[in-house]
């Protein structure tokens, strides 16, 4: 009986494709039982070692897998990473007739068409190659399903000491980056395979394909770009474009999902390396199937392959000279001498050998040329785009993690990224980016800043759908410009709530502090997550009512808690502290305990020709007023964060307190009511030095003085008022 024509269609392909499975036997069954001993084996241990530790009755000495578990765990690791360089194999053993003159005759002349081969070939060879695994990956799951089943509390053990989320979440994401990551690895190769017509020359070009495009991109952008760049943030864009350039890119994106503690978002990212992948194919596709028979044994069927790689060296080779001229001539020596054997071994001899030195000038010309025009075109224009309002949907501001605001007190670890979307903050942001392009501004000469200038990134979305980042290092005069419009913003205060308080933190006690933040206390609530949202809460309605005046000249704080100040005024707070019965703790200067009373502090002015001086950012000449033997009378009017239009300053404790204008008039009489002394003479620098080696009076005073002398404690305040 005939076939019938759809018949005829399909089965080539599978008769095809159950050859290549025939021919592949022998390295699949080596490539599948190295993933069924990879990660399997790796769960199986963490498993095991898991159930060691949920037992009450098992000490970690007397768990065999809590202390060999990672031995398993690491072999298991090796076998899998082992597995996946085989797919190489898979490639090379369906696509070797390629390099056979013989067999390809052969292969050409069986009644399938081309179409038909190519996709058979491909198929077959990703089959063998992601099948195993994900049968390996199901092995995982039911090795750990069958631990949750047999030992209780297991998956809530796995979720709250390595993860935050579900479990099966994670597994199933780390899966796809891993398999996606393995077919970008096969197509490469099949890629190179296709474009060379010899195994050495494949083999060179599947790890040009691999490794040398995404080390030209980063070698390009770190010497070629890097220090001329201003405001680019070129960090931030080689690791995004990294995360595309083939196998490279995938383990990229997977390191940072787990260094993100999973939170890093894969879904675009997936959907663009599939159709990276996708796009891949497709051109291999076209040149598989213009290249003919007779192109076997030739060393790049498509040479345009060879000349890009070439290229991406010498753009390599040439990083080494720039910015040092002195290394020119012998960095064009040894490229000329890598680029000359390279067109020796490809062209199989000497043959039009002048044309090869002529390609190489060519070359490296245009490479010289087109670093020189990035520099004198300022790089296109890159340097000072700056988008305007209208086209402007959010921005994306943050400042750099060493960095405490002047919103809050000194002990900020972070600052958060925040969203942007009120039409006064994105105008302040932009503003700032167009001076910061317009002229690089210094601090003032004369003036001491208390913090070293603030890094800041700048991310705008456009309404048209891109984005792009700059990043900035600015002085604290033009930080000051986005005090008002930016941090009192809700978003901002949104932003730094969950940055100090977040949910997901497993936490049971905070820290509290006093006013003047010289006492803490660590304190437990009842239910951490509820007092954390109760808290957050109250606080954002409090902060939505606060005026401006108050924001920027807070006043009466009740305490600290983590590091954010809690003002009387904040009722809706003040009542959440209560019904948790969180109280701050004494002032260390009123405390029983101590040895002796320090009440002591330094008066300074602040700069008089701002309207107003910002905590952290203030401007402090080196001239002190007077030193105070008893400076508490002042406390009530001065604040640790914020700012002032007051002009004085109080050092107290360690700490700075700014003065709002109210107490001005008690400052001056305090000033008016010390008595004459005389000048006191200059002592030797070397006590000057010494003094400057302590942080507080307290510890200066204990270990410089005699503590027996009663007259010790007022000489080493004199001295410290006098000189500190």
């Amino acid at each position: 009986m005939t076939a019938t024509p759809s018949q005829s269609k399909l089965r080539p392909f599978w008769l095809n494709a159950r050859t290549r499975i025939i021919a592949n036997r022998k390295p699949l069954i080596v490539y599948s039982a190295l993933q069924l001993l990879g990660l399997p084996l790796v769960t199986l241990a963490a498993v095991l070692a898991c159930a060691e530790q949920l037992k009450p009755d098992l000490t970690e000495e007397e768990g065999y897998w809590i202390q060999y578990g990672g031995m398993y765990a690491l072999l298991g690791a090796i076998f899998f990473i082992i597995s996946l360089l085989l797919g190489f194999l898979f490639a090379t053993g369906c696509f070797d007739y390629l390099f056979r003159k013989a067999k390809v005759d052969m292969t050409f002349a069986l009644p399938i068409n081309t179409s038909q081969r190519f996709f058979s070939d491909f198929l077959t060879g990703a089959a063998l190659y992601l099948v195993p695994f994900l049968l390996a990956c199901g092995l995982c799951y039911g090795i750990f399903e069958t631990g949750c089943l047999v030992q209780d509390g297991m998956r809530e053990f796995f979720r709250s000491e390595l993860f935050t989320y579900n479990v099966e979440l994670i597994a199933a994401k780390c899966i796809l980056m891993v398999a996606l990551g393995m077919l970008c690895l096969y197509a490469c190769t099949v890629f190179a395979m296709t474009c060379c017509g010899t195994p050495a020359e494949s083999l060179s070009s599947v790890i040009g394909v691999l490794f040398l495009v995404p080390i030209t991109i980063v070698i390009f952008g770190t010497v070629y770009l890097q220090n001329n760049m201003y405001g680019i943030d070129l960090e931030s864009i080689l690791l995004k474009l990294m995360e595309y350039t083939g196998p490279v890119g995938a383990c990229s994106v997977f390191f940072s999902f787990m260094e993100a503690g999973t939170d890093y978002p894969i879904g675009s990212w997936a959907i663009a390396y599939l159709a990276e992948i996708l796009l891949l194919v497709a051109v291999t596709y076209l040149l598989y199937r213009h290249r003919k028979a007779e192109d076997t044994s030739k060393p790049y069927v498509y040479k345009a392959m060879y000349y890009l790689f070439m290229t991406a060296l010498m753009v390599c080779l040439y990083a080494i000279a720039v910015g040092e001229d002195d290394t020119l001539v012998p960095v064009i020596i040894f490229s000329a001498v890598v680029y000359l054997i390279s067109e020796i071994i490809t062209n199989r001899g000497f043959k039009k050998f002048y044309k090869s030195i002529l390609r190489f000038a060519v070359t490296m010309g245009a490479v010289a040329g087109f670093t020189g025009l990035l520099n004198a075109t300022d790089y296109f224009g890159v340097v000072n785009r700056i988008p305007e309002v209208s086209n402007i949907s959010s921005i994306s501001f943050s400042t750099n993690e060493n960095y405490n605001t002047i919103y809050w007190p000194g002990n900020l670890d972070a600052c958060p990224e925040v969203k942007l979307t009120e039409p006064a903050a994105i105008e302040a942001v932009r503003s700032l980016h167009q001076e910061l392009l317009d002229e690089y501004i210094e601090p003032d000469d004369g003036c001491i800043l208390y913090f070293e200038p603030v890094e800041i990134r700048i991310t705008y979305h456009l309404k048209v759908g891109g984005q792009f980042t700059r990043r900035y290092n600015i002085p604290s005069i033009q930080w000051e410009t986005l005090v008002e419009p930016v941090m009192r913003t809700d978003a901002w205060m949104q932003a730094t709530l969950d940055l100090r308080l977040n949910d997901n933190d497993e936490r049971t006690s905070f820290m509290v502090e006093n006013d003047l933040r010289d006492g803490s206390i660590s304190f437990t609530p009842s239910s951490a997550h509820h007092f954390r949202t109760d808290f957050k809460q109250a606080y954002m309605q409090d902060w939505k009512e606060m005026t401006d005046s108050e924001f920027l000249e807070p006043k009466q704080i009740y305490l600290y808690l983590e590091g954010i100040p809690v003002r009387s005024s904040f009722e809706r707070t003040m009542q959440v502290l209560k019904s948790y019965k969180c109280t701050p703790p004494t002032p260390y200067h009123n405390t029983e305990s101590s040895e002796y009373v320090n009440s002591s502090g330094t008066l300074f002015m602040l700069d008089s020709s701002r309207e107003r001086n910002y905590h952290n950012f203030a401007n402090q000449y080196g001239e002190t007023i007077t030193g105070l033997v008893d400076a508490t009378p002042l406390l009530p009017y001065g604040v640790s964060y914020g700012s002032t239009t007051g002009k004085y300053a109080l050092h107290y404790q360690g700490c700075t307190l700014f003065l709002s204008p109210e107490g001005e008039a008690l400052a001056e009489k305090l000033i008016a009511e010390l008595p004459e002394t005389p000048d006191m003479p200059k002592p030797d620098e070397e006590l000057i030095e010494i003094m400057f080696q302590y942080e507080t009076l307290n510890d200066y005073y204990l270990s410089e003085y005699d503590t027996s002398d009663p007259d010790a404690w007022e000489k080493a305040s004199n001295f410290w008022n006098a000189y500190h």
